[in-house]
């Protein structure tokens, strides 16, 4: 049997990348955020497909686009 990494994706709803200490912020406002990225992976680049969070949530679930499954808005 082989080791796989754990792999866990953390969405935060409206964090901006300045607001935490792992990108910049001085102020100790994100510990929990800071210490799993320091321990693991921390994209500096990245996109969207879609700017609104529902319709984005609902593109990692399901693997399509937003104007596949009708989720393009919130509610």
């Amino acid at each position: 049997m082989t080791n796989q990494p754990d792999i866990v994706v953390v969405l935060s709803h409206q964090q901006r990348p300045d607001s935490c200490g792992v990108f910049g912020q001085q102020l100790p406002v994100t510990p929990v955020l800071d210490r799993l990225a320091a321990d693991g992976v921390a994209f500096d680049e990245s996109f969207t497909v879609q700017p609104l969070c529902g319709p984005a949530r609902s593109v990692l679930q399901s693997g399509l686009m937003p104007t596949t499954t009708g989720c393009w808005r919130n509610g």
